[in-house]
């Protein structure tokens, strides 16, 4: 059978209650014994022995008074009266005492005969003849009749007495040893309740000490960082069981949490790194494409002066016509090779948002990892203030155990703190993320209205082109030609201005981009130093 703690505390306080009961069971007994001896001493042996004594006394006393009555005493008969009252008042108190006994009452009857026989002959033969002559004829008759009669009485008395002064000192006797019996029961008694507290005591600590030294020892372990330690086993079923078996839940689910947040720091590093690449050919592809815009703006403006001189002159319409058509061709090609790398920046964009998307999630699940935690250090928390309360209850046996439950508590507070520490650092990621999110959308969407306007570009440039294929047979319509052209070029460089700052602006955010990278990686970086502290 398996107890728990609190039913081993009771049941170590009934043991010592049981041994106290016992040992009050014995005196109860013996002082039951004392008080039945010391009654039938007080109502039996002691009255009669009084009674026999008395008897004894006033046999002799009637003895006396007749000697009296012989000297011719007057108050001699009165007195030889009265002590013959007493007497078979004395007579009357025994048999009564001794009506149990046969063989006493047998004795007392014949006793009471022998003093009847010996007043009836002193007052017929020496009361009737009461005279100074007859003083020595009456003392021989009274003397001869105290033979006969009072001394075989008064010897039958002494025997009687002396055998209830036996009695009585038996009894005495019987009630001196029970008093001693009861003496020594105390004193054993005592020394059980005191030698069975020691050892319930002893058992009880032992039982409980060492088995919280265990669990103090694997929670300082876990305190420190090391989560390596193998389960306790305690199969007692009691409150120290519960506790052992919240410890290693407690240790795995850290462990468990632990190694998440060891695969989501390095899913995040290795999406660092790829936003770092990302965000470098961002750089790169932003900076080419400003310098191809500079560069189609300061051709639009040089097609735009070309243009104007062709109105002025007509003459070389036909060659700087040729030219128009070569730097269009060069135009549209560089356009096209900077929508080509737009739509890739776009592409690359787009991904890095799913990235950043990605680890949001991450932070998200990480950050119920840590509910989890508190949960447990809050569950962890309550019932260590639950033992401290029983441990309370528990008195001076429980002391060493609310010490236990305090230091598991505050094992539950610093894994609370530390959980609230990896919290706000994933809430920081989080933000980070939400950030980089954030700009890498509007960079798609700048990088969608670049190549939208590259578009643009491209289809005005294959006009131009067109336009300087049929310059040829258009020598009549030059001039007019040559507005519309100028008209066309204008818009272009403008169009190409806009871009330009466009690509400027995408430079900029995608150096940005690369600073948040860098402190997402910093951030991992440091989660992992804590992820570090952790033994698996």
């Amino acid at each position: 059978m398996k107890w728990s703690v609190k039913n081993k505390l009771y049941g170590g306080f009934f043991a010592v209650f049981a041994i106290m009961c016992s040992g009050l069971s014995i005196i109860w007994f013996e002082v039951t014994a004392s008080e039945q001896v010391a009654i039938e001493a007080s109502s039996d042996d002691v009255p009669e022995l009084e009674q026999y004594l008395i008897l004894i006394d006033e046999i002799g006393d009637v003895y006396r008074s007749s000697l009296e009555v012989i000297m011719g005493d007057a108050q001699a008969a009165h007195a030889y009266q009265d002590n013959l009252a007493s007497a078979h008042a004395a007579f009357t108190e025994l048999r009564r005492l001794e009506a149990s006994n046969r063989a006493d009452s047998l004795m007392l009857k014949e006793g009471l005969t022998l003093l009847q026989r010996y007043t009836d002959n002193f007052e017929a033969q020496v009361m009737t003849s009461v005279s100074e002559e007859r003083i020595s004829v009456n003392f021989d008759i009274t003397k001869q009749l105290f033979q006969q009669y009072l001394v075989p009485l008064e010897k039958a008395l002494d025997e009687a007495s002396a055998s209830e002064k036996k009695d009585t000192y038996q009894s005495l006797n019987g009630l001196v040893d029970s008093f001693n019996v009861i003496f020594l029961t105390i004193i054993i008694s005592a020394i059980s309740v005191v030698v069975g507290s020691i050892v319930v005591a002893y058992l009880l600590s032992n039982s409980i000490v060492r088995r919280v030294s265990v669990l103090n020892d694997i929670a300082r372990r876990i305190a420190n960082g090391d989560l390596s330690n193998a389960k306790v086993k305690d199969d007692a079923s009691d409150e120290l069981s519960t506790l052992a078996q919240s410890i290693n839940q407690m240790q795995q689910s850290l462990a468990d949490l632990i190694c998440s947040i060891h695969s989501v720091s390095a899913n995040v590093k290795e999406a660092t790194y790829e936003l770092s690449a990302i965000s470098e050919q961002m750089v790169v592809g932003a900076s080419s494409q400003s310098d191809k815009a500079t560069l189609i703006a300061t051709a639009s403006e040089e097609l735009s002066l070309t243009i104007s001189e062709v109105a002025q002159q007509g003459n070389q319409t036909y060659s700087e016509a040729q030219r128009s058509e070569s730097s269009a061709v060069e135009g549209r090609e560089v356009i096209s090779g900077m929508v080509e790398s737009v739509q890739q920046v776009s592409i690359q964009m787009q991904e890095m948002s799913s990235q950043m998307s990605t680890l949001g999630e991450h932070g998200q699940q990480i950050g119920s990892v840590i509910k989890v935690i508190q949960e447990i250090a809050e569950q962890t928390n309550l019932l260590a203030l639950n033992a401290a309360i029983e441990a309370a209850r528990a008195g001076e046996l429980g002391r060493g155990f609310a010490v236990v439950a305090d230091e598991v508590r505050a094992l539950a507070e610093r894994t609370t703190r530390a959980t609230q520490e990896v919290a706000t650092l994933i809430q920081s990621i989080q933000s980070g993320t939400e950030q980089a999110v954030s700009l890498t959308v509007d960079n798609c969407q700048l990088v969608e209205l670049g190549v939208k306007q590259s578009e643009g570009a491209i289809g005005a440039l294959e006009e131009i082109v067109s336009g300087a294929g049929n310059v040829q047979n258009m020598i009549n319509a030059i001039a007019t030609a040559a507005e519309e052209q100028t008209a066309v070029t204008k818009e272009i460089a403008s169009d190409i201005s806009s871009i330009s700052d466009i690509s400027d602006r995408t430079l900029e955010r995608a150096h940005s981009s690369a600073k948040q990278v860098d402190e997402l990686n910093k951030k991992v970086n440091e989660l992992e130093h804590l992820v570090a502290r952790f033994t698996l």
